[in-house]
């Protein structure tokens, strides 16, 4: 019987993709700063579902905006605003309908082929 994958969760509050926050160091660092520790020094790794950025969405400017997972997420009715199924309350981070949209996006069956090789 083939094993069945494990999941690490890296995740700390405030990450960002697009820069680092030098002003909190509990929170706001880089996911290219981490990238090297959490990621490839982890031994076993052979997939990475990234979910970063929501930091760096929220300190957009509005001339120049950042969004991600936004297609499963967007009110059709309103483009610029979360579906409100999928909004925690803040307009900004997912709730449990949202984290859901988002994983329900991810295709498994990358997942089941790259198990079977």
């Amino acid at each position: 019987m083939p094993s069945l994958p494990s999941v690490i969760n890296r995740g700390i509050s405030g990450n960002r993709l697009l820069g680092t926050n030098n002003a909190n160091l509990l929170a706001g660092r880089s996911a290219q700063e981490r990238f090297d520790r959490d990621v490839l020094a982890t031994s076993g790794v052979r997939h990475l579902v990234l979910l970063v950025g929501i930091d760096d969405i929220g300190n957009s400017s509005a001339a120049n905006p950042v969004t991600d997972f936004e297609r499963v997420m967007r009110d059709p009715a309103q483009p610029s605003r979360l579906l409100p199924a999928c909004d925690s309350g803040d307009h900004l981070h997912p709730g449990d309908l949202g984290y859901a949209a988002m994983g329900n996006a991810v295709p498994l069956e990358f997942f089941r082929e790259a198990r079977q090789r």
